[in-house]
């Protein structure tokens, strides 16, 4: 594949992936109306403090924690970046925009592989990153059923 068409995919697929995650993208310390959001927000904190356990958060119920659940790995592994620079919630919301890009970017790269052209290979990004489920999933603060990715690649 081409330089240029990679490029294409990336900034097609970041483009989208703004587009779809508006205001939050753009906006960033912007806190969706979802319940999940500041629990997922203080994961990813506390992922980057060192303290993150799958089943609890540290950073409720001092001095042991709130036992919970954590499911979100990916797009918790995907903020983790930004948490040593921003806000959790801000931080978190680029972690979704960008585990969203790699979604579109991953289809676009195996549709290149199997030998299609640009056109099908964004095509087929927009496709999945704008699936019924996947925008249901991000409206519901349910990232954790974001998992195209995790598909594609098994």
């Amino acid at each position: 594949m081409p330089n240029r068409d990679r490029w294409f995919l990336l900034v097609g697929c970041l483009l989208l992936a703004i587009l779809v995650r508006w205001p939050t993208s753009v906006f960033w310390d912007a806190l969706p109306r979802d319940p999940n959001t500041p629990l997922h927000a203080l994961a990813a904190l506390d992922l980057s403090n060192g303290t993150a356990s799958p089943f609890s958060l540290s950073l409720l119920g001092y001095p042991d924690g709130l036992g919970v659940r954590l499911l979100a790995w990916p797009v918790l592994l995907c903020s983790l970046p930004f948490e040593f620079l921003l806000d959790p919630v801000e931080a978190f919301n680029l972690g979704v925009v960008l585990w969203l890009t790699l979604q579109g970017l991953v289809v676009g790269l195996l549709g290149a592989r199997i030998g299609w052209n640009l056109r099908a290979r964004l095509l087929a990004a927009a496709a999945i990153m704008t699936a019924p489920t996947t925008l249901r999933a991000l409206g519901n603060g349910q990232f954790e059923n974001v998992v195209v990715l995790s598909f594609v690649m098994g």
